[in-house]
């Protein structure tokens, strides 16, 4: 059990971290290429890509298979089992906290009015393209080892997703022009903390010993 406690610990500390990155952006300027954040932000120069844009929407797009996976695999125990209480609890976890993203999206984007995207006078804190791929791609892992049981395997693909999450899609981003270096901190920050909070909460087995019971019945 003191693994997951540990995920919860992460998952709580990385979303306070976010909630500090988004008190410091809406109180600086809402050009953030000014000041301590001008100073992270002004390290590279941002020019419009539309190609490279495109490329960042279509991966975007990809990684909410994740997202269809996992409803079918809901669709499927609930209509097996004939009660929402027997679905995986990794799976309403899963939905649950995915809601919530929905909501932070919408209180960062539509109501809060963040700072501005480099070259649009749209709000731009945090990049939605990274905290959502972030989320998805890490969460990925979860349904990957249902099927793969090799744990050195799936050590080496959780790695890999960390190192993808962490660069492409932040990269594709900056380069496209669409956000600042600190917009896409902000983003891997929330990503990753919404998926420590999900396997923290997600699951009552130790992870170390293998005891997980990846998309079955608990019950």
């Amino acid at each position: 059990m003191k693994h997951l406690k540990l995920y919860k610990i992460l998952g709580i500390s990385l979303f306070l971290l976010f909630i500090i990155f988004l008190i410091i952006n809406l109180c600086g300027d809402k050009r953030p290429n000014s000041g301590f954040l001008g100073n992270i932000n002004n390290i590279v120069t941002y020019k419009d890509n539309k190609t490279i844009d495109k490329i960042s929407d279509v991966l975007l797009y990809l990684s909410f298979v994740v997202v269809l996976y996992a409803a079918i695999i809901g669709i499927l125990e609930l209509i097996k089992n004939k009660s929402l209480f027997k679905v995986s609890r990794i799976i309403i976890v899963f939905a649950i906290i995915s809601v919530i993203a929905v909501i932070i999206w919408i209180l960062c984007d539509k109501i809060l009015h963040t700072s501005y995207r480099p070259l649009e006078d749209e709000n731009s804190f945090p990049s939605t393209h990274v905290f959502i791929f972030t989320y998805f791609i890490l969460m990925s892992n979860i349904f990957i080892k249902k099927y793969v049981k090799n744990e050195l395997f799936n050590k080496i693909i959780f790695i890999l997703l960390i190192i993808i999450s962490i660069t492409l899609m932040p990269s594709l981003r900056i380069l496209a022009g669409k956000h600042y270096i600190t917009d896409t901190i902000g983003g891997i920050t929330l990503g990753f903390a919404l998926y420590f909070l999900t396997v923290g909460f997600g699951y009552k087995e130790t992870i170390e010993n293998e005891k997980i019971h990846y998309l079955k019945d608990e019950n």
